[in-house]
């Protein structure tokens, strides 16, 4: 019996180490340490976006100006900014902002032409090749710029990596005899050819940038449109030969009565030329073939045109609008000496 005692006294002691055993691990009964968890990467910064690009211009006490140009993101933060040169001033703006092309952003500063990153205001070339200020400018299909200086190189080309593609100091000097000079704007057309506005003349003269060739000229006029074409027109309110009804769909008709007691009627929808607005059109804004007449001449030769190349606005109610029929094709400047029509636009009942 006592070895009985004995060996359960024996087993409970060793249980009772065995449980110390596991106890000791953490004698002061602290909770268990998590696992270490990997750190979240930060999130990265998101670059601002610009929206905007502005120049503002400083004059100081010296007569000299520098430019101020900043890239703004939507909320009118500054994401970047560059500091021009700074340019004596001169009778004619020397730093000029040309804006933001497939080549990045460009301007005008002390008769070079500079390029820089629109994203981050880093220069990207530079081509002083122009010298000159007072420009006029525009971009063609293809991205190349076209300059005109009001003192300076006549034509000035570069292409989207700056590099000179056009140059040509003066125009022939018999054309500024004429009245070719004080260039107001220029335009790219999509021939290929650029075409400038002079004040001196307020005409248009059409140039092949490369060579200098010109092509043609035209008196500048303020621009057709529909808000200015829709309505009646006549030659004469009280006792009318000529009648144009154009709509807001820009149809048309056209009755044409000369004195001899022949008549013309032209009927269809005029096209607009869409060059930019602020220039004259060129030389053939509406054009019409006619569509019926009790002239027997036009079986024999097929031609009856009706042209309105040149408009200009008055005063008031007296919006005029000049139909010159001076093409060569023109049925009614070759066979009928008609070179001009001057149209009315009604604001009555007509006689």
């Amino acid at each position: 019996m006592k070895k009985f005692i004995s060996l359960v006294l024996v087993i409970i002691f060793l249980t009772g180490l065995a449980a110390c055993g596991k106890s000791g691990d953490n004698a002061n009964n602290e909770p268990p340490v998590s696992p270490v968890q990997p750190e979240t990467p930060p999130t990265p910064e998101v670059a601002p976006v610009v929206e905007a690009i502005d120049m503002q211009l400083e004059y100081n006490q010296h007569a000299q100006v520098t430019g101020y140009i900043k890239g703004l993101s939507a909320d009118g933060s500054v994401v970047w900014e560059h500091v021009t040169e700074t340019c004596n001033v001169g009778q004619c703006d020397v730093i000029q902002n040309i804006g933001v092309s497939s080549a990045g952003y460009m301007f005008l500063a002390g008769g070079s032409l500079y390029c820089l990153d629109p994203d981050n205001g880093e220069l990207r070339w530079v081509n002083e090749g122009f010298g000159g200020d007072g420009a006029s400018w525009d971009f063609d299909e293809e991205g190349n710029l076209f300059l005109t200086g009001y003192f300076g190189p006549w034509i000035f080309g570069v292409n989207p990596e700056g590099e000179t593609i056009a140059y040509q100091n003066v125009m022939p000097e018999h054309y500024e005899a004429e009245g070719y000079y004080w260039p107001s704007a220029l335009l790219a057309d999509s021939d290929g050819f650029i075409r400038i506005r002079y004040f001196g003349n307020s005409r248009v003269m059409i140039v092949d940038p490369f060579c200098g060739e010109i092509i043609y000229d035209y008196m500048y006029a303020e621009p057709l449109d529909v808000e200015f074409l829709a309505g009646d027109w006549v030659d004469n309110a009280d006792d009318p030969s000529v009648f144009m009804k154009i709509g807001e769909d820009l149809k048309y008709e056209i009755h044409l009565n000369l004195d001899n007691g022949t008549s013309y009627y032209y009927e269809g929808e005029f096209e607009l030329d869409t060059l930019y607005e602020e220039h004259g059109t060129g030389p053939d804004w509406l054009r019409s073939y006619l569509d019926y007449t009790d002239d027997p001449i036009i079986d024999t030769i097929g031609m009856g045109d009706f042209i309105v190349n040149y408009s200009s606005r008055g005063q008031g109610d007296d919006w005029i609008c000049f139909a010159q029929i001076n093409n060569g094709d023109s049925f009614l400047s070759v066979n009928l000496n008609v070179f001009e029509l001057i149209l009315y636009k009604l604001t009555g009942p007509v006689g």
